[in-house]
C-alpha cells in the first residue's frame, strides 16, 4: 500500500495464480476527514513469470508500478 495526499493505493490478488501470471488489482480509496471511499479499481497487469517488485506515487500523484522483469508502468 502507498498513499498520496488524500489518496490510498492497495495492491492485493483478485484470483489465484494460473499459467504462470499473477492476477493483481490495485483499490484506490479517497480518503476525507468524515469518510472513507473507493474511488476506483484498476486491474495491474505484469508479465508471465514475474512478481510485482514495487509501486507508488510520483511527486504529481500518478501511480508507477514495476514488476520483476523490469517493466514499468504508469497510471493516472
Amino acid at each position: 500500500m502507498d498513499a498520496y495526499e488524500d489518496l490510498l493505493a492497495v495492491v492485493y490478488h483478485s484470483s489465484l495464480p494460473m499459467w504462470g501470471c499473477q492476477s493483481l488489482k490495485m483499490r484506490i480509496y479517497k480518503i476525507t476527514p468524515f469518510s472513507v471511499t473507493v474511488d476506483r479499481d484498476v486491474i495491474l497487469p505484469i508479465r508471465p513469470n514475474s512478481i510485482l517488485k514495487w509501486f507508488g506515487f510520483s511527486e504529481e500523484g500518478m501511480i508507477f508500478c514495476q514488476d520483476s522483469l523490469e517493466m514499468v508502468r504508469c497510471y493516472s
